[in-house]
């Protein structure tokens, strides 16, 4: 990936993030009143829920985790990574099995380019379309 591309996808990650926490507000800041030890110390439980279920094979619901990323987005914390090196280590491995799988069916890898290089393409025009205006 040259040095545009990868700062596209960054910008888009970024983005990302700003639209889910932007949803999270909307939908009333449900975790606006925890304090920061108990939203890192639920982090770090959720976290831990989504290594787990990798591990035993099953589906993990993201929205809680995703709740609190946004709401410690929004008071500009960190998620405490440090405490979650093990779990982030078994995400890296599935992400890796995942990948490999998509290698070996051409077809879904074909379908999965496709639609990430759409959803790039997009996201740049939108940055092409506010610059214009």
């Amino acid at each position: 990936m040259s040095y545009p591309e990868t700062e596209l996808m960054l910008a888009h990650l970024e983005n990302k993030r700003i639209e889910g926490a932007t949803e999270y507000a909307r939908r009333g800041r449900l975790l606006e009143l925890v304090p920061d030890e108990d939203l890192s110390r639920d982090w770090l439980l959720a976290f831990r829920e989504w290594a787990a279920s990798e591990l035993g094979g099953q589906k993990y619901d993201h929205r809680a985790l995703e709740d609190i990323e946004a709401e410690m987005y929004l008071r500009g914390c960190d998620p405490p990574l440090d405490l979650a090196r093990e779990e982030i280590k078994i995400l890296h491995e599935a992400s890796e099995r995942r990948r490999d799988e998509l290698k070996r069916d051409p077809m879904k890898h074909s379908e999965f380019e496709r639609k990430l290089s759409e959803d790039l393409a997009a996201f740049a025009q939108s940055i092409d379309d506010t610059k214009k205006n």
